[in-house]
């Protein structure tokens, strides 16, 4: 009979499903937001999710015995912690059955605590105090960028039947195109900074033959191209004496812009007469350049500016700071010593010199060891900034924008970017601002969601700093 018996369950053990998904359990209705939020976040990375809010997501059967479903088809036990869950009897009895399947099992790291809201760990149930938790409370991205990093180590399997795809199909069978759609009128910020009117007339000055070398418009004073044996600036002749070394302009005449503009080649030379302008108006500020091959772009170094953060204010008349440089923890060195990579926020400008002349201002991120020096090899940038940025919001973004226009503008009101030595042209610091008909609520929030500020006066010296 004990023969028979344990080939019976030998038997049952095969037919029974590998461990191959992440069991999400959390206090319902309470924390129902971020948990719907993660199982989708995690079965678009192709992790096997299960979840009460989704159930049949990636074309899973939805186990009914949530006790089986723990014990025979869990890989890792995910417990969004809460002031809620710490004390609801549904999420603490299934709490109950991972530490008992984890002790039986002798499983490591079976349960995974995430951590989100403020509830103190003197606090935290007696089967989670000792367990290392993934804070969620600051950001729901950073922590779970985080998860999928302790995921990916620990070799947690994914299934072809969850993934992008899946999410979406879900998404559609569970809410309409028109879901979050609010027939009522919202403002949003661009990327796009207004000129002021630029001058009536650019000025093409003849040089004297041999004067006109390829990297003279690079050691002028004032934003100036060189075509053939000819200077097209927005200055008058006067502003380049002293700095065409045995060269000299023999001859000069104006142009007005609105007759320039229209050939194309010469509305290229207005464009690039305005990226040359801003480029020197931000070294000359202290801005360094960095040549990529879309343009160069500036960036901060480390304590250029106190505490490597800004204080700025919003259109909307709000105030805030940001961090433009940081640094990260990647590991250890062969000595054993904590190794840090720097970032730094950078901006590239590209000039519209159109009917509404402008600039419209590109957000990059740049790495260095030391804080001072960029790094050379684009495709290590490139990951580094995958991992830095995965978790950055377009309120991350935004701000860093709003307050680098804000320095370079400092205490006044526009940007002044010089053309000539006693002409300049003024960008404003906001950027124009868009009017939709609609606006969009997230579905599952049911609510917007409003921008935290992450420091105050007295906040840390740099962000993101582990």
């Amino acid at each position: 009979m004990r023969v028979g018996h344990g080939r019976d369950q030998s038997a049952r053990n095969r037919l029974r499903p590998r461990r191959d998904m992440l069991f999400l359990s959390h206090a319902n209705p309470e924390d129902d937001l971020v948990t719907g939020w993660l199982a989708l976040q995690l079965a678009r990375e192709g992790y096997a999710v299960w979840c009460d809010l989704t159930k049949l997501l990636g074309g899973e059967a939805f186990w009914d015995d949530i006790q089986e479903a723990i014990e025979y088809r869990t890989a890792k036990f995910l417990y969004v912690l809460s002031r809620n869950s710490n004390s609801k009897d549904g999420p603490l009895a299934e709490l109950t059955v991972a530490r008992d399947v984890e002790r039986k099992l002798k499983l490591r790291d079976f349960i995974i605590p995430l951590h989100v809201d403020d509830l103190p760990h003197n606090e935290m149930h007696i089967l989670l105090r000792r367990l290392n938790t993934i804070p969620f409370r600051k950001s729901w991205a950073a922590g779970l960028n985080q998860l999928l990093e302790k995921l990916q180590k620990q070799k947690v399997p994914k299934k072809r039947s969850f993934g992008p795809k899946a999410v979406n199909e879900w998404w559609k069978t569970h809410f309409s195109a028109e879901t979050g759609i609010q027939h009522r009128r919202a403002e949003t910020l661009s990327n796009y900074f207004d000129l002021e009117e630029l001058p009536e007339t650019i000025y093409i000055h003849a040089l004297t033959l041999g004067c006109a070398r390829d990297d003279l418009a690079e050691c002028l004073t004032c934003p100036a191209i060189v075509q053939g044996d000819s200077l097209i600036a927005f200055a008058p002749a006067d502003d380049f004496a002293g700095e065409l070394g045995d060269g000299r302009i023999w001859n000069s005449h104006s142009v007005k812009l609105e007759e320039f503009l229209p050939d194309q080649r010469n509305r290229n030379s207005v464009y690039t007469l305005l990226r040359l302008a801003w480029e020197k108006m931000a070294q000359s500020k202290g801005l360094k350049a960095h040549l990529m091959s879309v343009g160069k772009a500036f960036w901060f170094a480390k304590d250029q500016v106190l505490k490597d953060r800004i204080a700025f204010s919003r259109p909307d008349g709000t105030s805030g700071y940001r961090a433009l440089v940081g640094y990260g923890s990647v590991g250890k060195t062969p000595e054993g010593e904590k190794r840090v990579r720097y970032w730094h926020y950078a901006v590239r400008p590209v000039p519209n010199p159109g009917a509404a002349p402008g600039f419209w201002i590109k957000s990059h991120v740049f790495f260095s060891d030391e804080g001072r020096n960029i790094w050379t090899s684009p495709g290590r940038l490139h990951s580094a900034r995958r991992s830095q940025c995965s978790d950055w919001w377009n309120d991350s973004w935004r701000d860093r924008l709003l307050a680098t226009m804000s320095w370079l503008a400092g205490d006044a009101s526009e940007i002044a970017i010089p053309l000539g030595r006693d002409l300049c042209v003024r960008l404003s610091k906001f950027p124009t601002i868009f009017e939709s008909p609609v606006s969009y609520v997230d579905p599952v929030a049911g609510q917007e969601v409003q921008p935290v500020d992450e420091y105050g006066p007295e906040g840390r010296e740099a962000e993101d700093a582990e």
